[in-house]
């Protein structure tokens, strides 16, 4: 009885050790696809669950940016704050909001703060910054051109 008693503790103890769930983070998500643009790498992004729009990938921006345009279909514009930023072409009066969600591929971030610029290129709604990337382990494959949120 207790040879048995140790052999099904045994069996129990190797099954539990040999068995890791996933934690809820652990899952690595599927990467997006980037497109080359004339200033780096840029991206489809879901604002609040209703709203696309193409973003440009910016690992040196501090603050993810949307233009008033995009603001207004949020519901966002106009901003009722305003700070002074500063930018490759010098300092700007900016909107600041704050974004319910920002979703890119499968990878979520919730209460994002976001810039209300105007001087973007042309063809894009915005700017992922690292305000949304640091929330996650990130990792671009420029050969392949495809983006990794964890």
């Amino acid at each position: 009885m207790l040879r048995a008693a140790s052999l099904l503790l045994l069996t129990v103890l190797t099954t539990a050790v040999g068995h890791h769930p996933p934690a809820a983070g652990d899952t690595a998500s599927p990467a997006v696809r980037l497109e080359q643009s004339g200033r780096g790498w840029v991206l489809d992004a879901r604002l609040n669950d209703r709203v696309a729009g193409r973003f440009l990938l910016d690992t040196g921006a501090t603050s993810c940016v949307i233009t008033p345009l995009l603001a207004g279909q949020l519901g966002l514009f106009p901003p009722t704050r305003y700070t002074q930023v500063e930018t490759a072409a010098g300092p700007v009066r900016a909107g600041v909001v704050r974004l319910r969600s920002v979703t890119v591929g499968s990878t979520r971030a919730e209460a994002v703060q976001a810039l209300v610029i105007d001087e973007l290129e042309a063809g894009l709604d915005g700017v992922l910054g690292l305000n949304f990337l640091d929330r996650f382990t990130y990792a671009v494959d420029p050969r392949r051109g495809l983006l990794e949120l964890r």
